[in-house]
């Protein structure tokens, strides 16, 4: 599947040998044991193919009446072939505004000036004891996938000294993460509380806990469950972040993980909602809604979840949560386009709440509630991802409406952009069940067709008059 990869570091030395170089005689025990865990049950695994364009083993069976119409691959263009470049990672650290410091009020920022415990990345510390935890039974979190995203909602629930490990699939990324002890690249200045560790090593990173989260770009994400698919015991339960349709079928992403993961049947949960991931690292106020298949899982997802800063709300429609976080971020392209074409705040409130009305009429077609939308997943995030130009997506449109082209501007901003990849596959769903979207329509006509940005505000205006 066409991903916007960011390409390997230059190597480095192997993480382990500098991680026990710091590690306490403790560590240094709790590391043989683990590994000779690990040993005893198989080789090492891949730490890359999560997130290649490897051939599928077998291609998605039937997900759903709703998607049959999309079992064709739909075609990229160019753009999404082509990865875009990363980021300088030096040059962000020196140029950052300010000095590396913890998130306000965080557990981590009491701990300031005290020396960082060493870390080990192949590392999995389940049962082991500590002063706060005599039994071992503290709630511990193994999030998958070190982006922003993923090393941000990491962090949130680190601050209250949960037990996190983050694992990122290429071992040069998880050695900067863990040497630096922060996330240089894309959340430089904000270092990681004490109990959050980093691994490149899957199989550990699932013996770490029974509780997954998954933050991968939602073209990544079929590839990314087949990977854990190996390490995966019946005692797991897996929530997502990570938004969007699958981009080849239109599967909502919970049908995805319910193939892919067949014949284990787990609890699964998403989560969805209005979050920037500088802010949540940041710990500034966040809120966010959870969905899922098993109401004791979403439960403890809620709990483990919160911090002071963080509230996670609970959410009764899983359809309308996945696609609010899909469509959102077609919608929020538009809105930047409008700005970029200096079309004013009365445009941009226009579309955006017409662009509401086409998320929820095609959320009813797809089977959801329209009150399912009106909340943080739909209506909310909806609400940030169009007004703030912390989104990609939105930086995207506003791009496009200045008059760059799509390989331009995706280079220019270096990141995954959800919504560049969802637009053909929601203007397909749109097609297939007769629903009028024309916003995303004329966004699918501007990003693949290269159609001209203010011709296709102009035909949006154009239209016969209708009712609201």
């Amino acid at each position: 599947m066409a991903t916007l990869e960011q390409p390997e570091l230059d190597p480095l030395p192997p993480v382990p040998d500098i991680a026990l170089a710091s590690a306490s005689e403790s560590e240094l025990k709790v590391l043989a044991a683990v590994t000779a865990t690990a040993s005893s049950s198989g080789g090492a695994p891949s730490t890359d193919a999560a997130h290649t364009d490897a051939p599928r083993t077998e291609a998605l069976r039937t997900v759903a009446p709703r998607t049959e119409a999309l079992r064709t691959t739909v075609p990229h263009t160019a753009a999404s072939r082509t990865a875009a470049p990363r980021a300088d990672t030096t040059r962000t650290a020196a140029l950052s505004p300010e000095a590396p410091r913890a998130a306000p009020g965080s557990a981590h920022e009491a701990s300031r000036g005290q020396q960082q415990p060493g870390i080990t990345p192949a590392i999995a510390t389940i049962g082991v004891r500590t002063d706060q935890d005599p039994e071992g039974k503290r709630p511990n979190l193994t999030v998958l996938g070190a982006g922003s995203y993923g090393t941000a909602l990491a962090m949130a629930v680190a601050t209250k000294g949960t037990p996190v490990l983050l694992w990122s699939h290429r071992p040069a990324q998880a050695h900067e993460l863990a040497q630096a002890r922060m996330n240089a690249q894309y959340l430089p200045g904000i270092l990681f509380p004490p109990s959050l560790s980093v691994t490149s090593d899957l199989k550990a990173a699932l013996a770490f806990s029974k509780d997954l989260l998954l933050v991968v770009p939602s073209s990544a994400f079929v590839a990314s469950l087949q990977e854990l698919k190996q390490y995966l015991t019946p005692s797991h339960r897996l929530v997502w972040a990570t938004k969007g349709f699958e981009s080849h079928t239109g599967a909502l992403l919970s049908e995805v993980v319910e193939q892919e993961l067949d014949p284990l049947n787990i609890p699964l949960a998403a989560l969805s909602g209005p979050t920037f991931a500088r802010e949540l690292a940041q710990g500034l106020p966040t809120a966010i809604a959870c969905a899922g298949t098993d109401q004791k899982f979403v439960d403890d997802v809620c709990k483990l979840l919160h911090t002071p800063t963080f509230r996670v709300y609970q959410s009764h429609d899983l359809l309308a949560l996945q696609i609010g976080g899909a469509v959102k971020n077609v919608i929020a392209i538009g809105a930047g386009m409008s700005d970029g074409l200096g079309y004013g705040a009365n445009a941009r409130t226009a579309l955006i709440s017409r662009g509401l009305a086409e998320m929820i009429r095609l959320g009813i077609a797809l089977g959801a509630s329209e009150r399912g939308f009106m909340g943080l997943s739909g209506l909310g995030d909806l609400m940030l991802t169009c007004t703030d130009n912390q989104s990609r997506n939105r930086r995207l449109g506003f791009m496009l409406g200045q008059g760059k082209n799509i390989e331009e501007a995706l280079a220019q901003i270096g990141q995954v952009v959800e919504g560049y990849h969802m637009v053909h596959v929601v203007d397909k769903l749109a097609q297939s069940k007769g629903v009028e979207m024309p916003i995303c329509h004329e966004l699918y006509e501007v990003i693949v067709n290269h159609k001209n940005g203010a011709q296709a505000a102009r035909d949006l205006l154009s239209r016969a008059l209708t009712s609201e």
